[in-house]
């Protein structure tokens, strides 16, 4: 096989884990040949927008809190002016200017990202790995990290029959019921992010105050017993009973349309005890069952295997 068809790192998912590691060893080792592939059409995992006819919704993270690990990713989202600050005063975070998904729109730019190319399995053979898609293609490199929600990771294995620790499989995920929501008029302009809010809802995070949407649109996040309970109904099953909920909460919203959004692996409910796993020989796991349930975590377990990769 030529070396020019063989990578030193292919990386599996674009959400802000992978894109984080590729560009800081991108970035540390200019010589090394790297990719990322990318099973959906887009970047950002949870960095996720959505565009409703004139209005945009962020209804995955709705911004990023700027601590140790996410300083200099918001420095270089700065510099690209990308971001500006979230609308509640009481948080020192940040957001995208057009959308979450800007920010990784950002880092994917600057990366080789190959998308709608979904990993299936792994083969280690002669010190090598082939990593074969669902379309039968094959790529070869020495060194894989998936960074994929755990299960979607643990399945690429498992289909490989490769081993890994049984207690990663204890590791679950919450699921969230998301609702997209465009309205007559702003109900309640003084309304910033809130969360915690009861009844069935966890958060609501007004668009328009983000800069995000130009008119009244709201995401509102079901809470994670009530997503668990409602995730399998019918779509118009589970809007109408959501909406129900969320006009008994603030009955002055009047709805122009609502749309949902359903993320089967929201958040882990466990964390790992290391940042990464390395359950064969260069082969990582990284990502927010790692670091944490947070973009924050996402970052952390990035930085983590980075930091351990250069010292290797």
């Amino acid at each position: 096989m030529p070396s020019e068809n063989i990578f030193d790192f292919t990386i599996i998912g674009a959400g802000l884990t992978g894109l984080a590691l590729s560009w800081d060893l991108v970035g540390k080792f200019p010589n090394l040949k790297v990719q990322i592939l990318e099973k959906s059409r887009g970047c950002g995992g949870r960095l996720a927008t959505r565009g409703i006819e004139d209005l945009r919704f962020d209804h995955g993270a709705q911004f990023i809190k700027k601590t140790a690990a996410s300083e200099r990713w918001i420095e270089i989202w700065k510099k690209a002016d990308a971001i500006h600050p979230f609308h509640a005063a009481d948080k020192n975070a940040f957001c995208g200017r057009e959308g979450m998904t800007q920010l990784a729109k950002v880092l994917a730019n600057r990366l080789p990202v190959i998308y709608n190319n979904k990993i299936i399995a792994l083969k280690p053979e002669d010190g090598l790995w082939t990593l074969q898609n669902d379309q039968g293609l094959d790529y070869l490199s020495k060194n894989i990290v998936i960074t994929s929600p755990l299960p979607q990771s643990l399945e690429i294995l498992q289909n490989s029959r490769l081993n890994f620790h049984p207690s990663l499989s204890e590791i679950q995920y919450s699921c969230a019921l998301v609702l997209l929501i465009q309205a007559e008029q702003d109900f309640q302009p003084t309304l910033c992010y809130q969360e915690e809010i009861g009844g069935g809802l966890f958060s609501i995070s007004p668009q328009h105050l983000k800069g995000t949407s130009q008119g009244p649109s709201w995401t509102i996040v079901m809470d994670a017993n009530w997503s668990k309970a409602n995730f399998e109904k019918q779509e118009s099953q589970i809007l109408s009973e959501a909406c129900d909920l969320v006009i008994k909460r603030m009955p002055q919203l009047r709805f122009k349309a609502v749309h949902l959004k359903k993320w089967k692996y929201c958040q882990p409910l466990k964390r790992w005890h290391r940042l990464f796993e390395n359950p064969s020989p260069n082969l990582f796991l990284a990502g927010d069952a790692f670091g944490g349930p947070s973009l924050l975590g996402a970052l952390r377990s990035s930085q983590g295997l980075f930091e351990y990769l250069q010292k290797r």
